[in-house]
């Protein structure tokens, strides 16, 4: 089974993420889902990706910040700016304890609830 470290799937007009669309990837390190058309992510999709410690989701349609993400607990870096955002979910993040940068830029963000066990 190949080891792949960084898998870049940026500006591939892709419009929807299967639930085992990762898995066996489990190596994983950075993924760029960047300028495609995600409106929506599976709740399972991130699941196997257990060493992700960078995310890449900016410049899509996300009106939110996929569930999926809560189950990257060893992401440090999420960039999701340039989507739909208008609120970031009550404890969305609470999961990711390494968290140290999230990129929200360019979002109609209006509300944003506070993470009482989150670091960002």
């Amino acid at each position: 089974q190949p080891l792949f470290f960084y898998r870049n799937l940026n500006s591939n007009n892709i419009t929807g993420i299967a639930p085992t669309a990762f898995q066996g990837l489990d190596n994983l390190a950075n993924l760029t889902l960047s300028s495609n058309l995600l409106s929506s992510i599976h709740l399972g999709s991130f699941r196997p990706l257990k060493n992700l410690v960078k995310l890449h989701l900016d410049s899509n349609h996300l009106n939110s910040i996929p569930d999926g993400v809560a189950h990257l607990d060893k992401l440090q870096y999420l960039d999701i700016g340039e989507n739909r955002i208008e609120v970031i979910q009550e404890g969305i993040l609470q999961n990711c304890p390494y968290l140290k940068l999230i990129e929200l830029n360019s979002n109609p963000i209006h509300n944003i609830h506070p993470d009482r066990k989150s670091n960002v």
